[in-house]
């Protein structure tokens, strides 16, 4: 089991989640309760755009290992993706209680900033914003998510200097913030 389990890693590592998938399911035939397999799961289905079957790997994760913030972070990440940060903040936030010097606790508090700005709860989503900020200043995401709040607030200039900081850490998030929605209207003024 452990031999498949390392390989459905270093699949999913190498981007072949067609590969990591294939092997997770395999040890979750052998073992339906395996939670090294859900995880891969969860990540290979996250790739392969399948959000529902991804949920379902990393809520069941949770069920078995309820003190994993990889768990909840998994389905805190997953519903965000599927625009219910209503439901994903208090995954992201129980994630973040867990966490202790997680590599991910940047992403963490960045996608519950998004969840907070999506949510209208803009003094919270600069908080997270911020932590992520602190955590790694070389993220591009949290920028991008104060663009947007701070645009919502009317604070064009340092929204802009939020998108100056995007592209510079980012330069493949043009496309991104010429069309996200929270940013019409500020887009006529980037100049780039």
């Amino acid at each position: 089991m452990r031999i498949y389990t390392g390989l459905s890693i270093i699949r999913l590592q190498q981007k072949d989640y067609e590969a990591a998938l294939k092997l997770a399911n395999l040890i979750l035939e052998i073992d339906n309760d395996y939670a090294e397999a859900l995880i891969t799961k969860g990540g290979a289905c996250f790739y392969l755009k399948d959000l529902q079957t991804a949920l379902n790997a990393y809520e069941k994760y949770v069920v078995l290992k309820p003190a994993s913030e990889t768990g909840h972070f998994g389905v805190g990440f997953i519903y965000a993706h599927l625009r219910q940060d209503e439901k994903a903040i208090p995954y992201l936030l129980k994630a973040i209680e867990l966490s202790t010097n997680n590599a991910q606790a940047n992403e963490m508090y960045s996608n519950l900033a998004s969840c907070y700005n999506n949510t209208g709860r803009l003094a919270e989503g600069m908080e997270a914003a911020e932590r992520s900020i602190a955590i790694n200043p070389d993220y591009y995401h949290p920028y991008f998510v104060l663009a947007c709040i701070y645009h919502k607030e009317v604070r064009d200039e340092e929204a802009l200097d939020m998108v100056r900081k995007v592209l510079s850490l980012a330069p493949s998030q043009r496309h991104q913030l010429l069309n996200e929605p929270d940013l019409a209207g500020l887009t006529e003024k980037m100049n780039f």
